[in-house]
């Protein structure tokens, strides 16, 4: 069953953006990936997708709006899957 994200919603007590000099906190706000997390992430409809997941108890799923953002930024670099995933994984 697929449940909603609101997990990007909450701010935690602590972050990466904790450790950056004030001005380069403010510089992911005014670029491209604030667009993408406003206009995409927040934005995709998740309920439209529910039917994609199991009824009964199983693993948790990827969130359907994180894996729609990642498609889109692997068709906006032109990357494969492999380069996807890896820059998902370790590039935060």
């Amino acid at each position: 069953m697929g449940r909603r994200n609101t997990r990007h919603w909450h701010i935690p007590l602590t972050s990466h953006g904790d450790e950056m000099a004030a001005p380069l906190r403010k510089r992911p706000q005014s670029s491209w990936p604030e667009t993408v997390y406003r206009e995409i992430f927040c934005r995709l409809d998740e309920e439209a997708f529910a039917v994609l997941y199991a009824d009964e108890p199983s693993r948790p799923n990827v969130p359907v709006n994180v894996l729609g953002s990642l498609e889109f930024l692997k068709d906006v670099h032109d990357g494969t899957d492999e380069e996807l995933y890896n820059e998902f994984c370790a590039n935060v």
